[in-house]
């Protein structure tokens, strides 16, 4: 059963990291807008026509983390990797890493066609 329910997991908080502002939104909710530059973040978004945050992150804070958070395959491995030292077991790994990306953009796609795009 761990062998769905990791990838699936994974496959949602990818997809509400990437492709959602729900990060953004819990900060400001729970009164963390000093944290993750997100005061920084709505400054320019005014100033910038569909400027997202992960796009933020990538133009104003070029680190090698900060292309990991914004990058679903590297995201996604790195919590596989995190799956695998609980799970123990190298092809199990590869088979939920192989999962994860699936339903991950098999996700995006539904959403996708869902919105008439």
């Amino acid at each position: 059963m761990e062998l769905i329910y990791l990838p699936v997991a994974f496959a949602c908080i990818l997809y509400g990291w990437h492709n959602t502002d729900a990060f953004v939104e819990y900060m400001k909710l729970f009164g963390c807008k000093n944290f993750f530059y997100i005061e920084d973040f709505e400054k320019e978004q005014e100033g910038t026509i569909g400027l997202d945050y992960n796009t933020y992150l990538i133009i104003n804070h070029p680190n090698f983390f900060v292309k990991l958070l914004t990058c679903p395959i590297c995201l996604s491995t790195w919590f596989n990797i995190g799956a695998l030292f609980i799970h123990k077991s190298f092809p199990l790994f590869f088979l939920m890493l192989w999962l994860t990306w699936v339903l991950y953009f098999l996700l995006k796609l539904i959403i996708i066609k869902s919105d008439g795009n």
